[in-house]
């Protein structure tokens, strides 16, 4: 299913070097999947998602919340980086979304989590069509769907990263108490 040369969308077919998509990566029997919003230069170099100042504070936080990274799988709603790591205009990024959607969706059908974190308000909308995240931060959107600050976000208001912990920590009981939402898993 993972085309390395995707040009379906817009984002594929930018004129900046994109180096290749970036598929998600992590523990495929995961029970937790943490899906951000779109690769970014370090991303896009390294070829996994969250991996640069962002990705170390998220690794941070899963460390205090005792979770190991390889223990779980992280990926993006898009693959290719955009244009000086800035979104398209939302009528762009909602095409680019629908390309990128069949890949998400194998992500997801093959791991089956038991929890789903939004990290910011990129998937938010991509995936449930909530915006803006403000009123969804540590909040369910949706069956197995928890919505909080992307890391990045985190980096430029620290006094936030309690937010993620705990967030984090609850998920982790959840998991290791066994408690899993018994709904069908819809976008």
């Amino acid at each position: 299913m993972r085309d390395p040369n995707c040009k379906k969308c817009y984002l594929g077919q930018q004129d900046h070097v994109i180096t290749r998509c970036v598929w998600g990566h992590g523990n495929l029997k995961s029970k937790l999947v943490l899906i951000g919003e779109a690769p970014g230069e370090n991303e896009d170099k390294g070829g996994m998602p969250f991996i640069g100042r962002a990705g170390d504070l998220l690794n941070e936080c899963l460390s205090l919340s005792k979770i190991n990274r390889p223990d779980i799988y992280i990926t993006n709603p898009l693959k290719c980086r955009p244009k000086d790591n800035k979104l398209p205009p939302d009528d762009i990024l909602k095409v680019c979304s629908k390309e990128c959607r069949p890949y998400l969706d194998e992500e997801l059908k093959q791991i089956n989590p038991m929890y789903i974190i939004l990290l910011g308000s990129t998937p938010l909308k991509l995936l449930t069509g909530y915006s803006p995240i403000t009123p969804y931060v540590n909040k369910k959107v949706g069956y197995k769907i928890y919505a909080t600050w992307h890391p990045s976000y985190i980096l430029r208001n620290l006094e936030l990263k309690k937010d993620l912990v705990y967030l984090f920590s609850l998920i982790r009981d959840k998991i290791e108490k066994g408690e899993e939402d018994v709904e069908i898993l819809t976008f």
